[in-house]
């Protein structure tokens, strides 16, 4: 995950570079490896249901690799078809991995949350690593990155990651289509899926505007831009820590849970009136991370507390489906809400807020 979400911060700005490159391309670029991973995932989750989570993981690691060595032409393309086959790969491998871990069914939900704190630091390692490390080495650079880290896990997974009994010939673990079907019929279930769907797409989109904004409105190089990110990070974190210990209390899930919509729609409102002023964008960016970190951090534990058991690949496949369908569908509204408006893109936030409140109404 750490080599993906790397390359989120300026791969904006790169890919705008391109001959005939434009936003909407860019956003389309960006959100690629989500198209690819949300076609996969419900797949490769019940095949991990059935034949366990690391013969499942190894091929995906492998293709994240070979997404390095495309073969394109055309600059373009090539930044197209590195994104996508980088998502065949990426979170296929980190998430079955996680998701098998062989925890007493008590102790399940502690397990998740154990992937939900690495993924979370690698996420705000990254975005402050990366604007550094592609001045220093390179767009290519960071794409090498990636790939040699997908290498790297491959002995994690051979040597490190247990191996969890698969009960293939168990009812249960069979991945039978109506099963798949009353996963996707669960009342409590669904809502948390459209719920990852809206958060990601919204944090594609802005990883399409807010790079292009902080050059053009704000005047930042690319180099400079770690200036924001780094203060909106840390402070996101700090104000992140009380309200997530404050939740592991099972009386105030729900309320922090709430708590959290309700820091995000401000977030996109105060991002939708105020992009072109530096105080209001910063402002937006350090709200929009709270509450995305505290919802990144409980919709998967709450995903897999209501998942039935034996169904919790299927289950997490199915929301990881919709997680990163919202990646490609918000990296295509992101680049396209800034073809057409520029820095005032940000103005697609305001519906995503309500749209927001709907969903978790």
């Amino acid at each position: 995950m750490f080599g993906l979400f790397l390359i989120l911060p300026v791969f904006a700005l790169y890919a705008d570079g391109l001959a005939g490159s434009n936003a909407m391309l860019v956003g389309v670029a960006l959100g690629a490896y989500g198209l690819t991973q949300a076609l996969l995932q419900v797949p490769f989750g019940m095949l991990s249901d059935r034949f366990g989570r690391k013969p499942c993981s190894q091929p995906a690691c492998c293709c994240s690799f070979w997404a390095v060595w495309s073969p394109q032409r055309r600059p373009h393309r090539r930044c197209h078809f590195r994104s996508g086959a980088t998502g065949c790969g990426r979170d296929l491998g980190c998430g079955f991995g996680a998701a098998g871990r062989p925890y007493p069914r008590g102790a399940a939900d502690q397990g998740h949350g154990s992937g939900g704190h690495e993924h979370r630091a690698s996420f705000l390692a990254a975005l402050i690593l990366g604007p550094f490390l592609a001045e220093s080495l390179g767009f290519q650079g960071l794409f090498w990155i990636s790939g040699l880290l997908a290498l790297a896990a491959l002995p994690v997974i051979w040597w490190l990651v247990p191996s969890a009994r698969v009960l293939a010939d168990a009812p249960a673990q069979q991945p039978a289509r109506g099963k798949l079907k009353t996963l996707l019929l669960d009342s409590q279930l669904i809502r948390l899926d459209v719920g990852i769907f809206v958060l990601h797409m919204v944090l594609t989109a802005l990883f399409v505007a807010v790079p292009l904004a902080l050059r053009d409105s704000v005047g930042l190089s690319p180099g400079r831009h770690w200036q924001v990110y780094v203060p909106v990070l840390l402070v996101s974190v700090l104000s992140m820590v009380p309200l997530l210990l404050l939740s592991m209390r099972r009386r105030n899930t729900m309320t922090v849970f709430r708590g959290s919509i309700g820091i995000l729609l401000g977030a996109l409102l105060l991002l939708a009136v105020g992009s072109d002023q530096v105080p209001l964008l910063v402002g937006g960016l350090w709200l929009f991370f709270t509450g995305f970190n505290l919802l990144e951090a409980m919709l998967p534990s709450l995903t897999s507390r209501l998942a039935p058991a034996g169904r919790k690949g299927s289950a997490l496949g199915v929301y990881n489906t919709f997680q990163f369908s919202g990646v490609f569908f918000g990296g295509v509204l992101g680049g396209s809400a800034y073809s057409l408006w520029g820095g005032r893109g940000f103005s697609f936030s305001r519906p995503f807020a309500w749209f927001c409140g709907w969903c978790w109404r």
